[in-house]
């Protein structure tokens, strides 16, 4: 969420250095702030629904729980749902065919509470 990757950033990892500073480069210090999720969060009408390794080295659990901060404060309903000790792609059939149904679960069960699916 961070495109600058301020949080934790001693526990990333070497590629997500380099991409970082190939960003700064490529788009501007100011540029990868104005359009990092965080500083573009703004009052959604529908929920949103977060699911987040707590041992994610991309995207630390701190800068997703910021993001819901910052929704909820602006009146969205944003929920975030852990996985401890999981990393980033968790949810990949590859990784983890057992988080892969977990989160096949949490999302029909999400999208039903919207009324998206009946």
């Amino acid at each position: 969420l961070d495109l600058q990757f301020r949080e934790r950033w001693q526990e990333r990892r070497w590629c997500t250095w380099l991409g970082s500073s190939a960003l700064r480069w490529r788009f501007g210090k100011e540029t990868l702030d104005d359009e990092s999720p965080i500083q573009r969060a703004c009052h959604l009408p529908q929920p949103t629904l977060i699911l987040h390794g707590t041992e994610d080295h991309l995207v630390p659990l701190q800068e997703v729980q910021h993001f819901q901060e910052k929704m909820e404060c602006l009146g969205s309903d944003c929920k975030v749902v852990t996985f401890p000790g999981e990393g980033h792609f968790f949810f990949n059939w590859r990784v983890s065919p057992v988080n892969f149904h977990r989160c096949v679960g949490l999302l029909g069960d999400f999208l039903k509470q919207v009324g998206v699916l009946s």
